[in-house]
C-alpha cells in the first residue's frame, strides 16, 4: 500500500488547499483586472460565457427556486442525475455531478495523482487539470498539437502506450476552437483504451450541431471519462453545476474525493439545470445566434488581415498581428478578451457575444491596428 493510500485523510485535506488556490484564476486566458476609462463601457469577452442565457423559462424556475435555499441541495441533486441518467441511457452509479466541469477535474487530479498515472495531453487547451496534476506532485507530459492546432493522435497514442497513464481530450478544444472528426475520436478511444484511461472534456459540444460526441461509448468502455457542463452554452455559469459520466467503478472512487454527496451544490442551479435539459428551443437558439455573430465577426476581422483559425465554439483564436499584447491594448478600450503565449507567438481568444459586443470589439481593433 504506497504512502497516499496510508495517508489519504491529510493528503486530501493538503490537495484541496492546492486546488483551490489553483482554481482561483484563469492565469494564461483571463481578462486582466483594470479600470477602463472614465465613462467607456466595459465588454467581457474573455470567459466564453453564453450572452444570451439563462432562458425566460430557466429564469422563471430560478426564481419560484430561491424560497428553497434553506434546505440542502440532496434531493434535487437525486433528482437531476437522475435525468441525466434517463437523457445518456447510463445506470444510476454512472453519473456524478459537481460546481462546474472545473470540481469535477480537481477531483480528476486527486484521482489521477492517487492512482500514479500519468497524465498525457496536448498543448495549447484548458489547463486546469494537467496544472493541478502537477501542483500535486504528478506526473504530466504534454504533446504538441498539429498544425492548424489540431489534436496529433498519433502522438498521443504513442506517448501513452508508453507509460500508466490517462490522455486527456479537450473536445472541441478550448482555447484554439478546433475538434476532433467523430470517426477519428472513436477509434482513438477504441486504441486508447487498450492501455490507458481516457478523459474527454465536452464542455462545449453542445455548440456542435450534429451530435459528434462518443458518449455511448462509456456503456462498453470502462476507461472513458467524460466531463460536461452547464455553464456554456445552457448559460449557466454562474450557478456552478456539471456532471461527469463513466463506469461505476470510477464515480465509486471519485466520490471519495467529495467531503459528501453533491456538498457543493445549491438548489437553485440544479433546478435550473434541470430546466434548461428541458429548454432545447433556446439551445438551438443560441449555438444559431452564436454562429450568425461568429461569421459576420469572422468577416470584420478579414478585413482587417486577421485570420482566426476554425472554431466550432462561442470563441475565436487568431494569432495577434507582430505578436501584440491585444489583450492590454483593447482593455484599455474597454474591451476584456483571453490571451495565451505559445510557442513565442501571443496568441488571442475572443468568446463570440452578442452583436453590439462584436460590433465594438471590431471598431476597437480598428482603432488599435490604424
Amino acid at each position: 500500500m504506497n504512502n497516499l493510500s496510508v495517508n489519504r485523510r491529510t493528503w486530501i485535506k493538503q490537495a484541496f488547499m492546492v486546488s483551490a488556490s489553483s482554481l482561483l484564476v484563469e492565469p494564461t486566458l483571463g481578462a486582466q483586472h483594470v479600470i477602463p476609462q472614465q465613462n467607456l463601457p466595459f465588454v467581457k469577452l474573455s470567459s466564453n460565457e453564453n450572452p444570451y442565457g439563462p432562458s425566460k423559462k430557466v429564469l422563471k424556475v430560478i426564481s419560484s427556486e430561491l424560497n428553497s435555499a434553506n434546505r440542502y441541495p440532496f434531493v434535487h441533486a437525486n433528482e437531476l442525475s437522475e435525468r441525466l441518467v434517463s437523457k445518456n441511457n447510463l445506470a444510476s452509479d454512472q453519473v456524478l455531478l459537481g460546481a462546474g466541469s472545473s470540481q469535477l477535474l480537481e477531483w480528476l487530479s486527486f484521482w489521477i495523482v492517487e492512482k500514479q498515472l500519468t497524465l498525457v495531453y496536448s498543448k495549447p487547451t484548458f489547463e486546469i487539470l494537467p496544472n493541478l496534476v502537477q501542483s500535486l506532485g504528478g506526473q504530466i507530459e504534454s504533446i504538441p498539437m498539429s498544425e492548424g492546432f489540431e489534436y496529433d493522435l498519433d502522438r498521443l497514442l504513442e506517448a501513452a502506450q508508453k507509460t500508466k497513464g490517462v490522455v486527456y481530450l479537450v473536445n472541441p478544444n478550448n482555447p484554439t476552437g478546433t475538434k476532433i472528426p467523430k470517426n477519428k475520436l472513436k477509434s482513438f478511444c477504441e486504441e486508447i483504451s487498450r492501455h490507458s484511461f481516457l478523459i474527454l472534456d465536452e464542455a462545449y459540444i453542445e455548440y456542435l450541431s450534429d451530435d459528434e460526441s462518443i458518449l455511448n461509448s462509456i456503456r462498453d468502455n470502462p476507461k472513458l471519462i467524460v466531463v460536461r457542463t452547464f455553464s456554456k452554452v445552457y448559460g449557466l455559469a454562474g450557478l456552478r453545476v456539471g456532471y461527469l459520466m463513466s463506469n461505476a467503478n470510477i464515480v465509486s472512487q471519485l466520490k471519495e474525493f467529495s467531503v459528501w454527496a453533491n456538498h457543493s451544490l445549491n438548489n437553485v442551479g440544479i433546478s435550473a439545470a434541470m430546466a434548461s435539459l428541458d429548454d432545447q428551443h433556446f439551445i438551438n437558439e443560441s449555438r444559431s445566434k452564436n454562429n450568425r455573430s461568429r461569421n459576420q465577426t469572422l468577416n470584420s476581422l478579414s478585413e482587417l488581415k486577421i485570420t482566426p483559425y476554425p472554431s466550432h465554439t462561442n470563441f475565436i483564436f487568431f494569432p495577434t498581428p507582430e505578436n501584440m499584447d491585444l489583450r492590454s491594448l483593447l482593455a484599455e478600450q474597454g474591451v476584456g478578451i483571453g490571451q495565451v503565449k505559445f510557442e513565442n507567438q501571443v496568441y488571442a481568444r475572443v468568446t463570440i457575444g452578442i452583436q453590439e459586443e462584436m460590433s465594438f470589439l471590431i471598431k476597437s481593433l480598428t482603432k488599435i491596428l490604424q
